[in-house]
């Protein structure tokens, strides 16, 4: 996670979370063990199990390459906007929400008891809306982070939204 962009009139915040890659990576090394284990031996296998073997390392070679979840976080002032914008497969998602409704970015926990102190050494990086028709909280991040990253991003970011213009 990282500031890619901080100027008087934007500010973006940019997410990759590699943790769908690391479940896909094993699965995929796997079929390629297989197909090197059908190959050898003194009794090759018929050529349509090869080429069904073959289409499951590139099915899962295709949903590892495509799998890291991207998330931004832009606050622009020349639109008066803060948009947040994750990827799926065809584009991004997007929420809009008015500039001036946007209330703080902060460290939020997961729902479980042991990760809901204030102390957690990991948190999500939160933006809250406290007007509007879509009043809440929207999550960046999936996987909790080191909070020792997220506290400067945080502080940036609600160091932009207290500026005036």
């Amino acid at each position: 996670m990282r500031i890619t962009q901080t100027t008087d009139r934007s500010f973006v915040l940019n997410s990759v979370e590699w943790g769908t890659v690391w479940l896909w990576l094993p699965l995929f090394l796997f079929t390629i063990w297989i197909m090197f284990q059908l190959s050898g031996g003194q009794d090759p296998a018929p050529f349509w199990v090869y080429l069904i073997f073959s289409m499951i390392p590139l099915t899962l070679g295709g949903l590892t390459v495509l799998s890291p979840r991207r998330s931004q976080l832009v606050l622009d002032r020349t639109k008066n906007t803060a948009e947040l914008r994750r990827s799926s497969m065809i584009g991004y998602d997007k929420l809009r929400f008015d500039l001036p409704n946007v209330d703080c970015v902060y460290i939020s926990q997961k729902l479980n008891t042991e990760a809901a102190l204030p102390d957690a050494a990991t948190g999500l990086i939160t933006l809250r809306v406290d007007g509007g028709m879509d009043e809440g909280s929207y999550s960046l991040n999936t996987y909790p982070l080191a909070r020792t990253k997220l506290d400067p991003i945080v502080d940036a970011a609600n160091t932009w939204l207290d500026r005036t213009p």
